[in-house]
């Protein structure tokens, strides 16, 4: 998720500034279309990125699980070395 909130909030952002210099300074009326479209991007954007931090903070980080699992597998083989020996 974080790694499309980025370019989705880049695009949103680029494409809302671009539009509003168009617009504003009155040389292209038809760039209020792709002004909408920015915001609905830009908060698409912002939802994925309280998603994916709302899921972060209820079960760890990536990389919290992968070391919590790499640190069953060795107590486990550890358990396993024990009962061979």
């Amino acid at each position: 998720m974080m790694a499309a909130s980025l370019p989705l909030l880049n695009i949103g952002c680029t494409t809302r500034v671009v539009s509003q210099v168009l617009t504003y300074q009155h040389m292209s009326s038809g760039a209020w279309q792709p002004l909408a479209m920015s915001a609905i991007i830009e908060i698409l954007a912002a939802a994925l990125f309280a998603a994916n931090m709302l899921f972060t903070l209820r079960t760890g980080s990536p990389l919290e699980v992968s070391l919590e699992a790499q640190r069953e597998r060795e107590e486990l083989d550890r358990a396993r070395e024990a009962q061979t020996t």
